[in-house]
């Protein structure tokens, strides 16, 4: 399966998220999956990096957008570079104070949706872990209350 993970930041060992995509990117290469991780507000970077991080031994794939960047300039380049991967899954490891210094990025929803729907799926993790409800991952995708 190819997968692009999306994260606020990937700067290793500053951003817990960062580090858990990562190592949860590294595990899937290893066992065959095609994966890359994207930051879509990386205060760690002054300009966009493309590259490459290592989980352990395994390379994946990277692309960091600077937090300074306006958040349609951020997400249009992101779609381009997620456009170039062509991802049968996307899942954004959701942390709200990554996207928004208080936690509350009402933007946030309308910002992912302008990612387009290239990718057969989309799945949200929270900061604690759990997976949302599939009526608020409907609702975050069509980018309205409820």
């Amino acid at each position: 399966m190819n997968i692009v993970f999306l994260c606020g930041a990937l700067e290793p060992g500053r951003d817990g998220v960062g580090d858990y995509s990562r190592k949860l990117a590294g595990a899937l290469v290893e066992k065959g999956h095609q994966v890359a991780l994207a930051a879509l507000k990386d205060g760690h970077v002054p300009a966009v990096t493309e590259g490459i991080q290592l989980s352990d031994e395994v390379e994946v794939p990277v692309l960091r957008v600077p937090a300074s960047w306006p958040a349609a300039q951020r997400f249009s380049r992101a779609k381009e570079w997620i456009g170039r991967i062509n991802p049968e899954w996307v899942s954004v490891q959701f942390v709200p104070y990554a996207f928004q210094a208080k936690g509350l990025p009402y933007a946030f929803a309308q910002d992912l949706k302008s990612l387009g729907g290239f990718f057969g799926g989309i799945s949200c993790f929270t900061n604690s872990g759990s997976m949302l409800p599939s009526s608020s991952l409907n609702t975050l995708w069509r980018g309205g209350n409820g």
